[in-house]
């Protein structure tokens, strides 16, 4: 997010708090760009202020509370009759990773993906972002796996990730940009020609972005882990909206048979130092194809 984007993000927060509090509700900040609606009779509502946020940029300032109240009554009317119409929802869904710990606190629907990473499911209007809980799902006639599928293939109609490619270390990684939902272009990696001999590994450091190095013939997962553990550090240090400090093993064929990709290594870092720690089943895996 650029400078003035971060600056109409807290312009925006701001007014939205006052806003509640006019109409007799409680507001609480979870993060910078997520918040807490709470209605007089404790009922919490937590959404994302990003789609808000990038609509303002849109609307001169004299417009901002005609949009910030449509996004409180949005927000309030999660649980109303309009949405358990599955019909006109269907089109809203996303799926995106995030971590596993988020997805439960927000009782939302999700799906496996990775260790401490999971598909999230979410509602995506023009002014707001909430989970799909499983309570909600419940009274739908569709199964959570239905629902995961829809999400996933509305992210696939809105269209690819940029694409760029650097060296480092003699060791090609290529990042791939573009919205929220960057991260679930993932279950589709082969056909952006990123999927090697033996897979690849990546990693989502940031809701936007994603970076991933294809393990090519003749190599292994190791002769990539350094440069990947590198750009993927720096990403997620730099991310506003940080994801997770892990990199992935993404095979196809395991997946098939477990269900999700394989963790490689966790990121930590300790004053100046990184480190890597590297999972002992990627590092038999790997060990095998020397």
């Amino acid at each position: 997010m650029t400078e003035a984007g971060w600056d109409d993000l807290k312009a925006m927060r701001w007014l939205v708090a006052v806003r509640a509090r006019i109409l007799g509700y409680r507001y609480e900040e979870v993060s910078p760009d997520v918040l807490a609606i709470i209605e007089p009779d404790g009922q919490r509502h937590t959404v994302s202020l990003a789609p808000l946020s990038r609509a303002a940029t849109a609307l001169p300032r004299s417009e901002w509370t005609a949009a910030v109240d449509e996004f409180l009554t949005r927000t309030l009317a999660v649980d109303g009759d309009d949405a358990e119409d599955l019909d006109a929802i269907l089109p809203l869904l996303r799926t995106k990773l995030v971590p596993e710990e988020a997805a439960e606190q927000g009782s939302a629907v999700y799906g496996e993906f990775g260790q401490d990473l999971v598909e999230g499911l979410v509602v995506d209007r023009a002014l707001t972002m909430e989970w799909v809980t499983t309570e909600r799902a419940e009274r739908w006639s569709a199964t959570e796996g239905r629902l995961l599928r829809r999400g996933r293939e509305n992210v696939r109609a809105g269209g690819r990730l940029d694409v760029a490619t650097e060296e480092v270390g003699g060791v090609r990684v290529t990042l791939l940009t573009g919205d929220d939902y960057a991260s679930t272009h993932l279950f589709w990696l082969d056909e952006y020609g990123l999927v090697g001999e033996h897979g690849a590994l990546v990693s989502v450091p940031s809701r936007t972005s994603v970076l991933v190095a294809p393990i090519v013939a003749g190599t292994n997962g190791f002769a990539y882990l350094g440069a990947m553990a590198q750009l993927t550090m720096v990403a997620y240090g730099e991310a506003r909206h940080p994801v997770m400090p892990r990199i992935y093993h993404w095979e196809p064929r395991m997946m098939d048979v477990m269900g999700q990709v394989l963790g490689a290594a966790l990121l930590q870092r300790s004053g100046d130092r990184m480190h890597v720690i590297v999972n002992p089943a990627f590092q038999e895996s790997q060990e095998a194809l020397v």
